[in-house]
C-alpha cells in the first residue's frame, strides 16, 4: 500500500483556508485543545487542519483532518460514527444531505451548519481524489506534488499580500488586501464602526478600529480629510460590492431589526423570540455593551444553527448607543 504524503494533504487544505478553517501552525491553541478534548483526538496525533463548526467559535464541534484519517463531532446529526480512516474515507460516498449535513455513508454524517457546506464538500472531494489515487495505484498526484516541490526550490514564489475578510451586519465579504481596504475607508464605502475584520492566524473576529493595522487605515483616512477631494462628476456603481457594503451598514429596512436598539415589542416580532427571551435581551445587551453577531445571541439563547441563520437574516447588530446628559456616547 502506498504511503499518503501528509504534506500534500496540508497543501490541499491550505488552498481552502478561510475564517473558521485552520491549517497546521495556524490552528489556534485554544481551538486545538478543545478539539482534542471533545472529539477526541490523542495528544500525540498530528492535526493537519481543523474546521470550526460552532456558533460561537469554540471549536467544540467541528471536523479535524489528521494523519490517521478524518474525525468530527457535532450534536445535531446523530451520526452512527464520527471517524473514518483513510481507506474508509477513500471509499466514502460524499454527498450533501439537506441544507446543513454532509453524508459519508448511510447513517454516517457531519452537520456543517457553522461552515460553508459547499466549500467543505469541495475540500473533502479533492482530498478523497488524492487519497484514493495513492491507495489504489494512481501516483500522478504524488508525482505532480514532487515536481511542484522541486519548482519551489528553484524559484520560490513571492509571498502573497495579506488578505482580510470583513463582516457587516452579520454578512461576510472578501478577501481584500490592505490597499483596497484603505481605499474603501477613505471613500467611506466601508464604515469602520459597523465592521468586523479577520485574517488567517487570528483567533476571533475583531472590531475594525480595534485591530492595529485597520486602526492605522482609519487614522490615515482621517488625516487626509483636511484636503477635500476634487469632484470628478462620476457616479458610484450601485452594483459594486463596495456600495453593497455601504448600503448594508446604513440599512434602515423595516424587515430588519437592530437587536441593540429594538424595543421589547419589536423584539417579540422576531422568530424564536418569546416574552422571556425578549426581556433577557433587553437586560443583557445593556450589561455586555451590546450584541455583536447572531451567533453570540444564538448561543446565549440556546438556539439551533438553522434558527440562528434565520434570525440573522432579519436582524442588525449595530453598536449599542446610549445617552449620558447631552452627550451622545457610542459604545464600541
Amino acid at each position: 500500500m502506498s504511503r499518503i504524503d501528509f504534506e500534500y494533504i496540508s497543501k490541499i487544505c491550505t488552498k481552502y483556508a478561510a475564517p473558521h478553517f485552520y491549517v497546521d501552525e495556524l490552528i489556534p491553541a485554544s481551538k486545538l485543545a478543545n478539539a482534542r478534548q471533545k472529539y477526541p483526538i490523542p495528544e500525540h496525533e498530528r492535526v493537519i487542519a481543523l474546521i470550526d463548526a460552532t456558533m460561537f467559535r469554540s471549536c467544540k464541534s467541528g471536523l479535524a483532518i489528521c494523519e490517521f484519517g478524518v474525525i468530527w463531532r457535532d450534536i445535531f446529526s446523530g451520526s452512527e460514527r464520527t471517524y473514518l480512516d483513510w481507506e474508509e474515507f477513500a471509499q466514502a460516498d460524499i454527498q450533501k444531505l439537506g441544507e446543513y449535513e454532509i453524508e459519508f455513508a448511510p447513517g454516517v454524517k457531519f452537520n456543517a451548519s457553522g461552515s460553508k457546506i459547499d466549500v467543505v464538500i469541495e475540500l473533502l472531494e479533492e482530498l478523497q481524489e488524492y487519497v484514493y489515487g495513492v491507495l489504489h495505484g494512481d501516483y500522478s498526484n504524488v508525482v505532480d506534488f514532487e515536481e511542484e516541490q522541486e519548482d519551489d526550490k528553484l524559484a520560490p514564489p513571492p509571498l502573497p499580500d495579506i488578505e482580510w475578510m470583513i463582516a457587516v451586519a452579520g454578512k461576510q465579504y472578501g478577501p481584500y488586501d490592505l490597499g483596497l481596504l484603505r481605499s474603501m475607508v477613505e471613500s467611506k464605502q466601508l464604515l469602520p464602526e459597523h465592521t468586523l475584520v479577520w485574517r488567517r492566524g487570528m483567533d476571533e473576529w475583531m472590531w475594525f478600529k480595534e485591530q492595529p493595522e485597520m486602526a492605522a487605515l482609519v487614522n490615515g483616512a482621517a488625516a487626509s480629510e483636511s484636503v477635500p477631494p476634487a469632484s470628478t462628476g462620476s457616479s458610484t456603481d450601485n452594483d459594486s460590492l463596495e456600495q453593497l457594503l455601504y448600503n448594508d451598514s446604513k440599512m434602515e429596512d423595516a424587515d430588519q431589526i437592530d437587536i441593540n436598539s429594538a424595543s421589547y415589542e419589536q423584539l417579540l416580532e422576531l422568530p424564536f423570540i418569546h416574552a422571556e427571551r425578549a426581556a433577557f435581551i433587553v437586560k443583557e445587551r445593556a450589561a455586555i455593551g451590546g450584541y455583536r453577531s447572531p451567533e453570540q445571541l444564538g448561543e446565549q439563547l440556546g438556539l439551533k444553527p438553522h434558527q440562528v441563520l434565520r434570525l440573522g437574516e432579519q436582524t442588525l447588530f449595530l453598536p449599542l448607543q446610549s445617552v449620558q446628559g447631552a452627550v451622545r456616547v457610542i459604545d464600541f
